[in-house]
């Protein structure tokens, strides 16, 4: 065999190896993994490649490698870090550093391409043949689960955090008030820690300004038992949702399960429940200014910067009309630092330092009216946690 046909046969190993390997990856299951490893019987000593694929909390199939099993060296470790990233692998961080990739089903076939060349450029696996791997996804063993006895808010707090960061596909933020934020789609939600029980509690604001409380009242009497792990409130004119989760025993699985069933709500009920109780928001179009926002910008510019209740009583108290004067803000400084650096181009100084300054005013009331909102949350929540 001349040296033509070997690589035209390594190619056809490789495609082979691929296409089952996208099969195999399309019948993963919550629970399931399946690894993908390079034989240590060639090469017994030093680290060698080895690729883990997961189901996540939301079903979308992760392939990880541990940093444990990059080179030793430090340059060599540099490199093909430098090279995973390069390649679209991205940093997990947690106790454990990892290189994750992951997608949905219908990425599964690229997916396996992307594993396919860190094995041959990162761990240079010449053949298939010097892999090793189940050829069914298998679940994982079973695991004795041991718990944690909570025993303050902090330590929970700290097993929240720690659980979610090995877990969680998002950055895990905790806010000046001790709550973690738990994004889901388009809706604000956060996971707060309550020292009665003790317990875990996700919340969010579900429906910003409900136009007919009565109409939404039947509409939770007839609809609530659809969701029977989420709590759903009228309070005022906005519905909030909650889930708890008992936390006398700290499980990571039970919180990671009870994420997946929070966002599952989120992105999939929400939108449904948002549309039986609201109505069309505020909003600006064509670029307008409107002139609430207007007076908002002129007092944070040349006056003293007015306080939350005053900022959110001239967005008429509505958190959506707050939200999309926030919008409006953040697109003034997009267009007036184009204008500068249009203004740059042409030689015109003066001009261009005149727009930056606009935009700077710009973004300082969108930061007051950011923080505004952010103090009418909280005045909500208390509300919302107040024995009636």
């Amino acid at each position: 065999m001349d040296d033509t046909d070997f690589d035209v046969a390594v190619e056809s190993a490789w495609r082979t190896f691929r296409i089952d390997l996208a099969d195999r990856l399309a019948r993963l299951e919550p629970g399931d993994e399946l690894e993908v490893a390079q034989s240590t019987r060639e090469l017994p000593d030093g680290p060698h490649g080895r690729l883990t694929f997961t189901v996540t909390a939301r079903r979308r199939i992760r392939c990880t490698i541990d940093a444990a099993d990059l080179h030793t060296t430090p340059d060599c470790h540099l490199d093909q870090v430098h090279r995973l990233e390069a390649a679209g692998w991205q940093w997990l961080r947690g106790a454990h550093g990892r290189h994750v990739v992951e997608c949905g089903r219908s990425g599964i076939d690229a997916l396996a391409l992307q594993a396919q060349t860190a094995l041959r450029e990162i761990w240079e696996v010449v053949h298939p043949t010097f892999l090793e791997g189940d050829r069914t996804p298998t679940p994982r063993e079973s695991e004795v689960a041991i718990g944690v006895v909570v025993r303050t808010v902090d330590q929970l707090r700290a097993l929240a955090v720690e659980a979610l960061t090995e877990a969680a596909e998002f950055a895990v933020v905790v806010d000046s008030d001790g709550d973690i934020q738990v994004p889901a789609g388009s809706i604000g939600s956060w996971l707060r820690v309550c020292d009665d029980d003790p317990h875990l509690e996700f919340f969010a604001c579900i429906v910003d300004e409900v136009p007919d409380v009565a109409g939404a009242a039947v509409y939770l009497a007839t609809h609530a038992a659809r969701w029977p792990s989420v709590g759903l409130r009228l309070i005022d004119t906005h519905m909030y949702a909650t889930m708890r989760l008992g936390c006398t025993t700290f499980h990571s699985a039970n919180l990671v399960a009870a994420l997946r069933t929070w966002t599952e709500f989120l992105i999939d009920d929400v939108p449904t429940i948002e549309a039986a109780l609201s109505t069309p928001s505020p909003a600006v179009h064509d670029g307008a200014i409107p002139a609430a926002l207007e007076r908002v910008h002129h007092l944070a510019r040349y006056g003293p910067p007015p306080g939350p209740l005053t900022v959110m009583g001239l967005c008429g108290d509505n958190r959506r009309t707050a939200m999309n004067y926030i919008r409006a803000s953040l697109e003034q400084v997009k267009s007036l630092n184009a204008s500068a650096e249009r203004a740059t181009a042409e030689g015109d100084i003066d001009e261009a330092r005149a727009c930056r300054d606009e935009a700077r005013q710009w973004r300082a009331t969108m930061k007051l009216i950011t923080q505004s909102l952010r103090v009418a949350l909280r005045r909500e929540r208390s509300r919302r946690d107040t024995p009636d």
